[in-house]
């Protein structure tokens, strides 16, 4: 250990990526800096990835098919809140308050402190947790259970025979938050703020390339988001298959902008109930068979509709507008 010369050497051939050399050399930069010795620090370039990006369906169905109520919860919260999971697991009874429904967040390294609203949903799921002790989430430890999470992520993407869901670790959840903060504000310092970052980080200028996609695919924001329902987890088809889908996302849109969005549409049976029918036949007579089978076609119905219902207020007015 002594040696820096030598460890410099095992850290540089040592068969890992250059995100964990970086993290080895800090950490032995510390050590060098106890003993007072005096070392030619190396410097590693990080690999640029993208960030795997799940599907709002797909951490649905890890948050409902938790073998407990508290991984439940636990994946609920950072679905909702985009912590890490560093800074969920500190999270303390004390933190909730459920008058103004919000929850202190305190914070990892390099993160701020922020107080930010749940829902009505993980508030009374919070409500059914026994209290233990003053942590929310008491257990031995984190890397137990994610451990026991990785199992339950792994065996439930094994029997769905979906490889998406393979991917998705827990700072997948806190992705997924942050891009869909940024698709309904456009704010990225809001977003920055909001994941209690302390700079723009790669995470955000991913968020940007994000923005961009529509115009690689051909699509206005708004179809983009009906092709993401209608097309992930990613089904195999044909290049005129995914073609077909992208127009029946535009025609389905266009339809009920034109005809369906009246004033106040949410408010009414009837109104509400012509939309979800005027989804399902589009979907049914448009959408390339196979790969979209009849059950697979009713799935996105219900999805497509969830969406429209959340992000468009009618006469004209949406999240996009």
């Amino acid at each position: 250990m002594d040696n820096p010369e030598k460890i410099k050497t095992l850290i540089c051939t040592y068969p890992v990526s250059e995100a964990r050399k970086e993290l080895l050399t800090n950490a032995y930069d510390y050590y060098v800096k106890f003993r007072k010795l005096t070392w030619d620090k190396p410097r590693f370039i990080r690999e640029d990835k993208a960030f795997f990006l799940p599907t709002e369906e797909e951490l649905t169905i890890l948050i409902s098919n938790a073998k407990s109520i508290k991984m439940s919860n636990f994946l609920q919260f950072l679905k909702e809140t985009a912590c890490d999971s560093g800074e969920a697991w500190k999270l303390k009874w004390i933190d909730i308050d459920s008058e103004r429904k919000t929850v202190n967040i305190t914070p990892t390294k390099n993160h701020n402190a922020r107080t930010l609203p749940i829902s009505d949903n993980l508030l009374s799921r919070f409500l059914r947790l026994e209290r233990r002790n003053e942590r929310v989430f008491a257990s031995k430890d984190l890397d137990s259970f994610s451990r026991c999470y990785a199992l339950m992520r792994n065996r439930l993407s094994a029997r769905l025979e979906n490889p998406r869901i393979h991917l998705t670790a827990f700072r997948s959840f806190r992705h997924w938050k942050a891009t869909d903060l940024y698709h309904r504000t456009k704010d990225i310092l809001y977003v920055k703020w909001f994941l209690g970052h302390k700079r723009l980080s790669e995470m955000f200028k991913a968020l940007e390339e994000e923005e961009k996609r529509h115009i690689k695919e051909g699509l206005t924001k708004e179809e983009l988001a009906v092709f993401d329902i209608l097309n992930r987890p990613k089904l195999k088809m044909t290049k005129k298959d995914e073609q077909q889908v992208k127009e029946t996302a535009k025609q389905l849109l266009e339809r009920l902008k034109e005809q369906k969005f009246v004033l106040d549409w949410k408010k009414k049976t009837r109104t509400r109930a012509d939309v979800h029918i005027t989804i399902e036949d589009i979907l049914w007579h448009h959408l390339p068979e196979p790969p979209y089978t009849p059950k697979i076609k009713e799935e996105k119905s219900t999805l497509v509709y969830q969406h429209v219902y959340d992000s468009y207020q009618g006469a004209g007015q949406s999240i996009y507008t």
